[in-house]
């Protein structure tokens, strides 16, 4: 799963991904929603919420339409979904 850096809070233990609310604009334009949505709904019911990251850095963190300036995979990052909208493609996981 792809996630962008600047929504990763690092300060939180464990270290939590939440979009509820952050990502509006940007994300509900995203291309790849709908993707998201299957690849969350598969790691929640095939891998016990499970999933492995890749994190993006954004070129502009206040574009509407964010470009990638870097991605990188984060080999020992595992997160577990918690919650997902699987209306609006929000969602919540932790590290574990």
């Amino acid at each position: 799963m792809t996630l962008w850096q600047d929504i990763l809070n690092y300060s939180a233990k464990p270290i939590v991904y939440n979009t509820f609310g952050k990502e509006a604009d940007f994300v509900k334009a995203s291309f790849g929603m709908r993707e998201r949505i299957e690849n969350l709904k598969w790691a929640r019911d095939h891998c016990d919420g499970q999933f492995r990251v890749v994190i993006t850095v954004a070129e502009d963190l206040k574009a509407k339409r964010r470009k990638i300036a870097d991605s990188f995979p984060q080999d020992r990052m595992i997160m577990r979904l918690i919650k997902l909208d699987e209306q609006t493609g929000e969602f919540f996981a932790e590290m574990i």
